[in-house]
């Protein structure tokens, strides 16, 4: 595995549990950072994945396969005793699914779950782009390709593609956390690989497999998997509790974070 660098944020009230927090393709552990502020009441241990933040890149392919592997052993070198929660988003439901569907784990709870095919989605040819943008940034010198990738006008249409909603002052924020932590990959070969990873499965592959309990948070305007989508894959869990915010897409995590903690803290709670 590995050197896995990783964030503990202790309960400043009562600890009702831990939670281990997985975030997104190029995110790092500070995307997650509003829900962690929401959940005040939990142990937080937030990873950055490998090649992305400050941890190491695997040292093998960066595929999903061998991301649930590195989810694995991170969490059985926590070594956690008592109540214990994974959270994810994104690219990070993949991983955890992944792992779930194959080995025993805590409890989950999927933030914008990618739940069908990227390239069948509503941004199915944005997804085909920008396949093929990964691929030519992997194969160009290392500085031209991370130029290319870490240009602020694509982090920014980022950002504007994914954001919902009316609110400017958030959506300015939402741009500034992009342009600051979304270019922080190991080189362009991992971020490719981790792209191919993204749009190469998605959570109904392991659904049917997954014993634990699970809480789906899903957005009625996500533009990764449509939300008929989400509720079509959502019949397919053996313990699945469903829920839906409206207004608002893929960027939860930093939109709606009291909602998305509130929700943990009642499955949580119902579960025990």
């Amino acid at each position: 595995m590995s050197a896995t660098h990783y964030w503990f944020y202790p309960a400043t009230q009562d600890s009702k549990g831990s939670i281990i927090l997985v975030h997104g393709y190029r995110g790092t552990h500070e995307g997650l950072a509003a829900i962690v502020g929401a959940l005040p009441d939990f142990d937080c241990f937030v990873p950055d994945l490998p090649a992305f933040g400050a941890t190491e890149p695997l040292k093998i392919q960066h595929s999903i396969a061998n991301y649930s592997a590195w989810l694995e052993q991170f969490i059985e070198a926590l070594k956690l005793e008592g109540d214990v929660t994974v959270l994810s988003h994104s690219f990070g439901t993949i991983v955890t699914a992944a792992l779930a569907s194959s080995a025993k784990t805590p409890r989950l709870v999927f933030v914008n779950p990618v739940s069908a095919p990227a390239l069948e989605g509503p941004r199915k040819v944005l997804s085909q782009l920008s396949l093929m943008y990964y691929r030519l940034a992997a194969i160009l010198p290392e500085r031209l390709g991370r130029g290319l990738l870490s240009m602020k006008f694509v982090v920014w249409l980022v950002t504007e593609f994914m954001f919902i909603g009316k609110d400017r002052g958030l959506k300015r924020w939402v741009d500034q956390q992009h342009q600051t932590y979304f270019s922080r990959f190991a080189s362009t070969k991992t971020a490719a690989e981790g792209f191919e990873a993204s749009i190469s499965h998605n959570l109904s592959e392991y659904a049917e497999n997954i014993q634990a309990d699970v809480l789906l948070i899903c957005a009625q305007d996500d533009d990764i998997t449509s939300i008929d989508q989400q509720r079509k894959a959502a019949t397919l869990y053996k313990n699945a509790t469903y829920v839906e915010l409206d207004h608002v897409g893929h960027l939860t995590h930093y939109q709606r974070p009291n909602e998305l903690a509130m929700h943990t803290r009642e499955f949580i709670a119902a579960s025990k």
